[in-house]
């Protein structure tokens, strides 16, 4: 074996990272094309900035930084969302995710990039040279089929769908508020919260139409909620067979009261096939979108349900703004990179 070689990547290399990535990462999105051109190239923020190891002309290691806005303290600030980092089997374990970290970090500083976000694999760990801060998510849930409720509980079938019963509530909503496209005044919606939101991803009317509206495969579904033709609630929602079933995730929700998210949850289950067996959102514990969540009706799993969560990870680019980037942070499951 040769001794790799560390550079920043081009266009020319995106063939071989996608065959890296479909090896190493086995359904990660970005085997498709659309979907890199789309997060990597059309993204009105600039574009993706990577770095890739060479081995005798093949790709054995990569990562990428997807340029985005944040809010920290309230304040804007240049930041990324670090994707698509991988190592070839027989590369491993040789620091090679630690360098290219070390190498990006010094050319986003450069650059005047402030922080990134990060979401570590199940059982991963970020590499030590990376400035990071963690917290792990949880998963609030509303279910909508009591069997599937009570397997989940380590109690009796019975008892899990009275618990359930107990536990939920329906909420009521129209199922006329869910659409396939973007409301236009989602701007006004996003000014209106922003106070309420000091660390996080700037959500105003660009974000929501690239991250969402733009994405190739239209795989999302848009609730919205108005008060005498006010915008008060959007979220995004997408079907998924995960927690043993089939969910609706809500990425992402923002609304002005806990009625409006409440009437946005109930137009999703309104609107929703016989087979679904629950709504779901990932969000951090007592941030605006947790509150919003259980508002909504939906509640946190046990934390013995969920053996590994899903962690963001918060890594200071300049490696000296620990204390300034402690949040909290208002990351949503739409935030990360897989979806």
């Amino acid at each position: 074996m040769s001794e790799p070689q560390l550079r920043a990547s081009t266009k020319g290399d995106e063939p071989a990272v996608r065959r890296l990535l479909a090896e190493v990462l086995p359904g990660n999105p970005k085997a498709d094309e659309r979907i890199m051109r789309w997060q990597y190239h059309d993204n009105p923020y600039g574009d993706a900035m990577g770095w890739v190891w060479e081995d005798g002309g093949r790709i054995v290691g990569c990562y990428t930084a997807v340029p985005v806005p944040f809010l920290v303290g309230g304040e804007p600030t240049r930041g990324v969302v670090s994707v698509d980092a991988a190592t070839a089997d027989g590369y491993r374990g040789r620091g090679l995710f630690s360098a290219i970290i070390e190498e990006s970090e010094r050319v986003l500083r450069e650059r005047g990039f402030s922080c990134a976000y990060f979401f570590p694999a199940a059982l991963s760990m970020l590499p030590h040279r990376a400035h990071a801060l963690g917290w792990p998510f949880r998963t609030y849930v509303l279910p909508l089929n009591t069997e599937w409720f009570a397997e989940r509980l380590p109690v009796p079938p019975g008892a899990g769908r009275t618990l359930g019963s107990a536990m939920f509530r329906r909420p009521s909503g129209d199922a006329d508020d869910v659409g396939a496209t973007v409301p236009d005044d989602v701007g006004t919606l996003w000014e209106q919260l922003r106070p309420r939101l000091e660390f996080g991803i700037v959500k105003d009317e660009t974000w929501w139409r690239w991250r969402y509206g733009e994405h190739p495969l239209r795989p999302y579904r848009f609730v919205t909620i108005r008060e005498q033709g006010r915008l008060t609630a959007l979220g995004a929602a997408v079907d998924r067979n995960a927690l043993g079933g089939r969910v609706v995730y809500v990425l992402e929700l923002l609304a002005v009261t806990r009625a409006d998210a409440r009437r946005a949850v109930g137009a999703l289950v309104s609107s929703a096939s016989d087979d679904v067996d629950a709504v779901a959102m990932l969000a951090l514990p007592g941030t605006p979108q947790a509150r919003a969540a259980r508002g909504a009706g939906l509640r946190p799993v046990p934390r013995r349900l969920e053996a590994n969560p899903v962690w963001l990870a918060v890594y200071d680019i300049r490696g000296e703004q620990a204390e300034r980037l402690s949040g909290p942070w208002a990351a949503t499951w739409g935030d990360m990179d897989h979806l």
